[in-house]
């Protein structure tokens, strides 16, 4: 075989790899999700709802979500500040925890 045709081979099975991984993930991800103040719902059809509650009152965000890469992307669509995009790598998600890490910060939430 040539150089390649193997360099072919070996990221197609990457690829695929990464993909059937991140459609487990899409798959086990939907329900709700807490943390302290912050609740989060994400649903099979994509979408999501975000609500932080304070002292002040509380903030819902919504939009859609994906996985990549084993990276969860958010896109919030009814910030009054214009959509926005927000990346968050997967470190663990089981039936009860979901942990990512976030600004160098990881993230546990529960259900």
């Amino acid at each position: 075989m040539k150089k390649s045709t193997i360099i072919i081979i070996m990221l197609s099975s990457i690829l695929t790899a990464c993909s059937r991984r991140d459609t487990k993930l899409a798959e086990e991800i939907p329900g709700t999700w807490t943390h302290s103040a912050h609740a989060m719902a994400m649903t099979p059809d994509g979408s999501f709802t975000e609500s932080f509650r304070s002292k002040t009152g509380t903030n819902t965000f919504a939009g859609t979500w994906q996985i990549k890469d084993g990276i969860l992307i958010f896109t919030t669509t009814n910030d009054p500040a214009g959509a926005s995009v927000q990346r968050y790598k997967i470190s663990h998600l089981d039936a009860h925890q979901l942990v990512y890490e976030m600004n160098g910060q990881t993230i546990t939430l529960s259900r």
